[in-house]
């Protein structure tokens, strides 16, 4: 099967890696990457080669809708991947069509990728080793 990210649209051959979801739902690592980069600094960034606007950041709830709070809103907009709403105290970045991601999902996907990148560079450090 041919993954797509379900962000920005790039097959699994145009990126570095592609981390599934539920759903067949899937994130490329430069959207979570940007995702880190936007949750970091509090703004949104525009995709380097088309200028268009990837993600937005959705604005807080108000006070009385937060983390702790018995009331919960039918309306309160969930992350796609797993579920938890803005009423959970997560922050959340809006996508294209209709997809959301959270805080907690993008912190997951970094160490994810994080992981990987550290188990390539002691691969790689290993091979050179083996070749001298």
């Amino acid at each position: 099967m041919i993954k797509r990210c379900s962000f920005c649209g790039k097959l699994q051959d145009q990126v570095l890696r592609i981390i599934e979801g539920p759903g067949r739902l899937f994130i490329c690592n430069e959207c979570v990457n940007l995702c880190r980069e936007m949750l970091r600094e509090g703004t949104e960034k525009p995709n380097v080669l088309s200028g268009d606007v990837l993600f937005s950041l959705v604005p807080l709830p108000d006070g009385k809708h937060r983390k702790g709070s018995s009331q919960r809103r039918q309306d309160a907009l969930q992350c796609s991947f797993c579920g938890k709403s803005q009423d959970d105290g997560v922050r959340l970045l809006a996508g294209s069509g209709g997809l959301f991601i959270c805080s907690e999902t993008v912190n997951l996907g970094c160490e994810i990728l994080d992981f990987e990148e550290e188990e390539r560079t002691i691969k790689n450090a290993q091979e050179m080793k083996r070749r001298q």
